[in-house]
Order: C-alpha cells, then sequence, then structure tokens
C-alpha cells in the first residue's frame, strides 16, 4: 500500500489498532481408544515411508489412514475466544519489563484485552452478504466476558485446561507482537 498523506497512514495505523483476534478452540473430546490406534498406524506408515526415502508406493495407504484418523476422531466441542489490542504504549512498558515471562505478560493484560468466550463464531462470515443479502449480520452475545474464564489463575471458573491455556496464550503473544517489517535496501546499506 502506498500513503499519499499522512492521514491515510493514521486511518491506516487506527485500523490496525482495531483489530480483533478470534481465536476458535476445542476443548477436547471423550477419549477414543479406536482414533487413538488409527493415529499410531498412520504414525508408523508416515516413519516407514520416510525411511523408504519418502517416495511413495504401490499399495501406499498414507490417504486411507489419515481418512481413517479424521473419521474416527472424537467430536470435541469448540469455542470462539475474542481479544482486542492493547494500547501500543501500555503494550511497550509491559514488553521492556524484566523477568515477565509470557504467561505474566498475558495475565497482566487479560483484564484490558479480553472481549469474550462465544458459544458460535462472533466474525461475520466472508460470504454473509451473498448467502443472506436480505438479511443484517447479528453477532452473537459472548457466554461470558470474565478474563478469568481464560486465564491461568481462573480456578474452577476457567474453561482452559493447561495445553490449550499455552496454545491461547502463544497465539495472543504471537498476535499482539505482529507488525511490520523493516527492510532496508541493500543500496542504501552500503551492501552493494
Amino acid at each position: 500500500m502506498v500513503f499519499s498523506s499522512y492521514e491515510e497512514l493514521m486511518a491506516a495505523v487506527e485500523q490496525r489498532r482495531k483489530e480483533l483476534l478470534t481465536l476458535e478452540v476445542e476443548l477436547g473430546g471423550s477419549f477414543s481408544q479406536e482414533h487413538e490406534d488409527a493415529k499410531k498406524e498412520l504414525q508408523q506408515a508416515q516413519a516407514m515411508q520416510t525411511l523408504a526415502g519418502g517416495q511413495g508406493f504401490l499399495g501406499d495407504n498414507i490417504d486411507v489412514l489419515k481418512q481413517r484418523v479424521l473419521d474416527t476422531k472424537p467430536e470435541a466441542p469448540a469455542v470462539w475466544i475474542q481479544f482486542e489490542k492493547l494500547d501500543l504504549n501500555e503494550w511497550a512498558a509491559l514488553v521492556k519489563a524484566s523477568n515477565m515471562t509470557p504467561i505474566d505478560q498475558y495475565e497482566r493484560v487479560l483484564p484490558k484485552t479480553f472481549k469474550g468466550v462465544f458459544g458460535q463464531d462472533p466474525v461475520q462470515p466472508d460470504d454473509w452478504d451473498e448467502q443472506h443479502p436480505d438479511e443484517v449480520w447479528q453477532a452473537p452475545e459472548p457466554l461470558t466476558t470474565n478474563p478469568l474464564s481464560v486465564s491461568s489463575h481462573g480456578g474452577a471458573v476457567s474453561i482452559l485446561p493447561g495445553g490449550i491455556l499455552h496454545s491461547v496464550v502463544q497465539a495472543f503473544m504471537t498476535w499482539q507482537n505482529s507488525g511490520g517489517d523493516v527492510t532496508i535496501r541493500p543500496t542504501k546499506s552500503g551492501l552493494v
């Protein structure tokens, strides 16, 4: 994108600051020995294929095994968790604080960034206008707006077990830290 005025630049920056992160989180299904066996069989077949130099061979059943893994996967309920960006100055101060792990940073900003947990996707589908030309999109109401529901300090209120919480924290931190890129042209850096 090329900016022709400072106002256009500031409009783009403001748009970026208003972004929301929506994560679909599977809460895990019930244990299925059939599914675990299918995953193990697929891993063994992939290992054999790797040992064979990655070459496919006649009677290769990798695709069949992948389908079996999908077919036997227990249904897992999902929720959507939504966050908003933290003010840039607050984030910069937090990042400068020493001895803070990503989970500490996440927990510190959670009350300001957490929007809610939803039972269905709160983001308007891209094809909504095409599929429903006469209807206005109505975003669902959150099931909860309590930040403890997605916190490691939530106790009985928390809906996220440890492994899932770790994934949510990683996704949030990556998104919060995401930004542009700096490129130094070789002709300007003295390399050419």
